[in-house]
């Protein structure tokens, strides 16, 4: 049973999404921009935020012409709101946030993928489970062994 109700959709909603993308390149821009870009040898700590705030724009102006030129039909401007989606993976990301330095990474980022991926219309456990275990290995393989990040993979509160 599909209990999504339509949101009729405007103008002005359909830019919401390349305005959001838009306005977080921004905030990232303006939160770095005394970071110094490059000292003549060596990239400087700002080079990656400033870059990641250009592609951003790129990307949200590409999601803002892209929804603002479509030429829909009024059966088609109606989209379904996941509102048994928005709560699991706003609450699996704050799970993470509260809970990495004190359980560690690979329980925090188990939550957070194995939810996230219950949150879908139609969802599967074992393949969450499967998703959960697998990016959890790639998750600790990247940050602990590529980028040797200090996060503690497991620990105990008490």
């Amino acid at each position: 049973m599909n209990n999504l109700k339509p949101l009729r959709q405007g103008p002005i909603l359909r830019a919401l999404p390349g305005a959001v993308i838009i306005t977080a390149a921004v905030v990232i821009a303006v939160v770095n921009r005394d970071l110094s870009l490059w000292d003549g040898r060596r990239v400087g700590p700002g080079l990656v935020p400033l870059a990641t705030s250009a592609l951003l724009v790129c990307s949200g102006l590409a999601v803002l012409v892209t929804d603002l030129r479509a030429n829909t039909s009024d059966e088609d401007r109606s989209l379904p709101i996941p509102w048994r989606s928005l709560p699991i993976l706003v609450g699996s990301i704050l799970f993470f946030v509260l809970t990495v330095r004190n359980f560690g990474l690979i329980p925090s980022s188990f939550v957070l993928v194995f939810l996230s991926a219950l949150a879908s219309p139609r969802p599967r456990p074992v393949e969450a489970l499967i998703v959960a275990v697998t990016l959890v290995l790639f998750g600790c393989a990247i940050f602990i062994g590529g980028l040797d990040l200090p996060i503690p993979l497991l620990t105990t509160p008490w």
